[in-house]
């Protein structure tokens, strides 16, 4: 199943589709973290090509929620694994639908070149994750 927005696309191969997250609000943090200019795509994977990726570009060997890749300056690819959101939405106090939201909030942070590599950026990442979500969460 693929939706295809203006400069954004969200593509999911295997899987089962749920219908719900294809209406989460995407599109609009998208826009409000990156513009409507930047490209991006959203794969939502299963647990073995998170894992692969992860493997092969991060050489971490663990089935991760979400990896990015920024491509260009103003175009990238998130990579969400539901499932393993779904295995961790309750650690963190939120709705499975909520924390796939904060999820994409923190792959499209990153694009934008925020980072979490020190604790004083690590405090930055998690404030602005914060911030955004009390926008955007359902």
């Amino acid at each position: 199943m693929i939706k295809e927005y203006n400069n954004f696309d969200i593509i999911e191969k295997k899987g089962k589709a749920d219908n719900f997250i294809w209406g989460l609000p995407f599109l609009h943090i998208k826009e409000h973290i990156l513009g409507k200019k930047f490209n991006l795509s959203l794969n939502l994977v299963d647990e073995s090509t998170a894992q692969e990726l992860n493997k092969n570009y991060r050489q971490k060997d663990y089935y991760p929620n979400i990896l990015t890749f920024p491509l260009e300056i103003n175009s990238g690819e998130i990579y969400m694994c539901k499932k393993v959101a779904r295995t961790q939405h309750k650690d963190f106090g939120l709705s499975y639908h909520n924390y796939i939201i904060l999820l994409f909030i923190h792959g499209c942070l990153h694009l934008k070149g925020v980072n979490h590599d020190t604790k004083k950026s690590e405090e930055n990442m998690v404030r602005l994750e914060n911030e955004l979500l009390e926008k955007f969460k359902l």
